[in-house]
């Protein structure tokens, strides 16, 4: 028992060392990977639709790319005006900041902490760092096209391959096909029905963020309605972190407490309705993660394939839980990763 677990933490560090030297190849594969689970679908009706693979398969591409096309070109405008103006807008963020704790400074109830200084301080370290990550990514946005490239061509070939390579699957397993081929339907159905139910939530909370913002006037509305829609991706303070960028913009450029104080209640009221309505209704717990494996599994994320791990890091996490499951000697992990492990109760 020893020894097979120190095989397998050996097998993790060998791993991650891997994954990080091997990003730029990888991640376009995973991508690939589970976007095909979820337009596999898709697929088979243009199959039986049209008869001709190849066909089938730029039918279904064009049916993700379109919609993606005209996303795109409805923000454009306001995406080059922020690109163009990214510096006055991380400037004005850390005005913000900056005006927030003199304020709280001013308060007699904290007045004689002297920790005050110390906070603002990695407060305005960690939104620095998240607004370098956005602008690396807007940098780097060679690299992103070469992997969205590369990532459509693979899909391309998953689709197109698609019974080779089930064939070629069911050669390696041999023996152990039916326990694998449980594993395998099980993690389809999960990226699945996550993936689809994560998208509809960020779409939706995009929407109200947006539309809220424009209400009160907001600058850069959809910019901010979108961002939070996506930072909706980290479980339960995704759209508190999300509230938090246009919450100080508006500290900054405001002229009054009107837009900080509407921007806290709209952001407020869609974190209620967010984690009440929408995503239990709609997502539900289809990884069945623990909300501590959720963070840690961001953070590790992050940590080796930086925006693209923050991503992936969720269904990733999901499909080495389910993994685990089918294993005596990994079960144990799967425990702990698992919904079971907050809900257990030990009898008294």
């Amino acid at each position: 028992m020893v020894r097979g677990y120190f095989y397998l933490v050996a097998s993790l560090m060998l791993s991650v060392y891997a994954l990080i030297e091997l990003q730029y190849i990888l991640t376009p594969m995973v991508f690939s990977v589970i976007l095909f689970v979820v337009l596999r679908p898709l697929h088979k009706r243009w199959l039986r639709l049209v008869k001709i693979p190849l066909l089938a398969v730029l039918l279904t591409l064009l049916s993700m790319l379109i919609p993606l096309a005209a996303f795109v070109l409805f923000f454009s405008f306001q995406i080059i005006d922020v690109v163009q103006n990214f510096p006055s807008i991380t400037n004005k963020v850390q005005a913000g900041i900056d005006q927030a704790f003199s304020w709280i400074g001013d308060l007699k109830i904290i007045r004689n902490f002297d920790w005050s200084s110390s906070l603002e301080e990695n407060v305005s370290s960690g939104v620095a760092q998240a607004f370098d990550l956005v602008r690396v990514g807007i940098a780097e946005s060679t690299q992103i096209f070469a992997n969205v490239f590369l990532t459509f061509l693979y899909l391309l070939f998953l689709l197109l391959y698609h019974d080779g390579l089930r064939k070629w699957s069911s050669m390696i397993i041999g023996s152990a096909h039916s326990k694998w081929h449980d594993i395998i339907s099980e993690i389809k159905s999960m990226i699945e029905h996550y993936l689809i139910g994560v998208f509809t939530v960020v779409v939706i909370l995009s929407i109200l963020n947006s539309l809220g913002l424009v209400a009160i006037g907001m600058q850069y509305a959809i910019f901010w309605g979108v961002l939070a829609g996506f930072l909706a991706l980290i479980p339960y303070i995704g759209t508190a972190i999300g509230g938090a960028f246009p919450l100080l913009y508006a500290i900054a450029t405001g002229s009054s407490w009107f837009q900080p104080v509407m921007v806290v209640i709209l952001f407020g009221s869609i974190q209620f309705i967010e984690g009440n309505f929408i995503t239990p209704k709609i997502v539900g717990n289809q990884v069945s993660l623990n909300p501590l494996t959720a963070i840690v599994s961001l953070v590790l994320g992050a940590a080796i394939w930086g925006l693209s791990g923050v991503v992936l890091a969720i269904p990733i996490a999901g499909v080495v839980r389910i993994v685990c499951s089918h294993f005596e000697l990994l079960q144990p992990m799967s425990f702990v990763m698992g919904t079971a492990v907050s809900e257990y109760k030990e009898s008294k």
